[in-house]
């Protein structure tokens, strides 16, 4: 049974006035004045059409916080409770929406170099608080960006593999940062074009691998030209 039925005793709590909501990232706060007559005070939310609502809290205070999803719409109502459960009138219903704040959008973001059927990109680290970053590929088919990649906020290089030869790609980049367990993007950087290509096996045989030879102990030679001993570590 809902609060603020109708009650004429002298003792019945005022209508809650001034009820106001606020955020500050995925924290929302609500405020309101102090009602006469009242002992505690008890918080609903309702939907849209204040057809349905539930109680969430009965306090003393003339505030309240409690955390929601960005990006939601909430609305809230408040009634007056005097020591005998009695109810005075709602107040009137506030919404609010908690909102985020974006992360920049990474700059530079480029093609740092060419593999086999895979590019590699670069781009500057992003000011500000950003927990990593995503590589986004246009797909021709749905004409939207698929992630394709995601990247700790301590690199600012990546590799996407795996392409077709002879294929022109679009990517873009955003970067992130993570809210009360969701994810909020920055703006798209511009899209970027690139070809993958396909790198044969004479080409790849140029590339010789590189051996790094480490010896334990120390060896003694000679200096060929003077007979000097010199050692090695």
């Amino acid at each position: 049974i809902l609060c603020c039925s109708c009650v004429t005793a002298a003792s019945v709590p005022a209508k809650v006035n001034g009820l106001k909501a606020t955020t500050k990232e995925a924290t929302i706060r609500l405020t309101w004045n102090k009602a006469s007559n009242a002992s505690r005070y008890a918080i609903y939310r309702v939907n849209k059409s204040n057809s349905k609502a539930v109680l969430v809290k009965k306090t003393s205070s003339t505030s309240y916080r409690t955390s929601g999803v960005i990006g939601i719409t909430y609305y809230y109502k408040v009634c007056a409770l005097n020591a005998s459960n009695e109810s005075g009138e709602f107040s009137s219903i506030v919404k609010v929406t908690p909102k985020a704040a974006k992360p920049a959008t990474p700059k530079s973001f480029e093609v740092a170099s060419r593999g086999d059927k895979a590019l590699t990109f670069k781009w500057k680290k992003v000011s500000g608080k950003a927990n990593g970053y995503v590589i986004e590929r246009y797909n021709q088919t749905t004409n939207t960006y698929e992630t394709v990649k995601t990247i700790s906020s301590r690199s600012t290089k990546t590799t996407v593999s795996n392409l077709k030869a002879d294929t022109t790609y679009k990517f873009r980049i955003r970067s992130f940062r993570t809210v009360s367990k969701q994810k909020v993007y920055s703006n798209p950087s511009s899209a970027l074009s690139a070809k993958a290509v396909a790198i044969n096996d004479e080409v790849k045989s140029i590339r010789k691998p590189y051996y790094i030879t480490k010896v334990k102990g120390s060896v003694t030679a000679s200096a060929t030209s003077d007979g000097r001993k010199i050692s090695l570590k």
